[in-house]
């Protein structure tokens, strides 16, 4: 399978502004500024997209080898994940969802 990118919480509101984004955590009442790269990697964080999808359009974006982008996309993701910034995804045991950054399998479409 092919790992998909989380998909932001309810609880988090994104403020897009000039050059970065800033989300808000209404549950702990906490902000989170993005500069521009990162905000590029957050709007790629849908719950539908996957790693390899991401990866590809933020290298030909910014012209990077996808060898660098793809560990600070995982870096930026698991930070955020950190934050519990992101909806807790399905879980396929039965168990209780948890939060977890890369580990959803793409939707059958």
């Amino acid at each position: 399978y092919e790992p998909v990118l989380p998909a932001p919480s309810s609880e988090v509101g994104t403020a897009f502004l000039a050059d970065e984004v800033v989300l808000y955590d209404r549950r702990r009442r906490s902000c989170h500024r993005l500069n521009g790269s990162a905000a590029a990697i957050w709007a790629h964080c849908d719950g539908v997209t996957t790693r390899a999808e991401a990866v590809n359009a933020l290298s030909d974006a910014f012209g990077a080898d996808p060898a660098i982008i793809g560990p600070d996309l995982d870096r930026l993701v698991g930070e955020l994940d950190d934050h519990e910034l992101f909806a807790p995804r399905e879980s396929t045991d039965g168990s209780t969802p948890q939060h977890g950054a890369l580990d959803a399998p793409v939707p059958d479409t």
